[in-house]
């Protein structure tokens, strides 16, 4: 099993690369990979979506005020789990990687944060808690917090899942 994730595609990607690499990811992964695939896209997807009510209302405290929006962060990307994991969803995609550009913003930071649901983003912008954030879940009961902590090891869990699953065409999908 895979221990790690890797930080493969965690850079500056042009939109025609981020559509090859779905493209190529549907060309080359036969069927019974895919449907091994989505059983982990879709636990990640529900954990996700349990902990999307908490993590919205820390970022309606919080982020307004921030000086340091996170999204903002040049090093903010998706990386190859997020890549198998939205593939996983057979739904619509978001437009592209985060940037196009070193430099940039996060193209979906919008004026109210952003603009993506929560389970379409960077899993770094799921499991991320800024200090205040992290504050405010010290502040939760203690069974809470250890819902939450189970949460972010099944994410976890799955989505190495989702990168073993694939690992014997990872070669083919990192050259797109």
């Amino acid at each position: 099993m895979i221990a790690e994730e890797t930080s493969l595609f965690r850079h500056p990607m042009p939109d025609g690369r981020w559509r090859n690499f779905f493209d190529t990811a549907a060309r080359i992964l036969p069927r019974d990979v895919r449907s091994a695939l989505r059983p982990h896209a879709s636990a990640v997807r529900r954990a996700v979506e349990e902990l999307d009510p908490w993590m919205d209302a820390a970022c309606a405290d919080t982020c307004p005020a921030c000086q340091d929006p996170c999204c903002t962060a040049g090093g903010i990307f998706y990386n190859l789990a997020d890549m198998l994991y939205l593939f996983s969803l057979e739904e619509a995609l978001p437009l592209g990687q985060t940037r196009t550009r070193s430099g940039q913003s996060c193209r979906y930071l919008g004026p109210r944060g952003c603009r993506l649901p929560r389970i379409y983003r960077p899993y770094v912008c799921v499991w991320f808690l800024c200090e205040p954030q992290a504050r405010r879940l010290s502040g939760e009961s203690a069974r809470f917090q250890r819902r939450v902590a189970e949460l972010y090891r099944r994410i976890r869990h799955h989505r190495l899942a989702l990168l073993d699953t694939a690992s014997p065409f990872l070669p083919l999908l990192e050259d797109v």
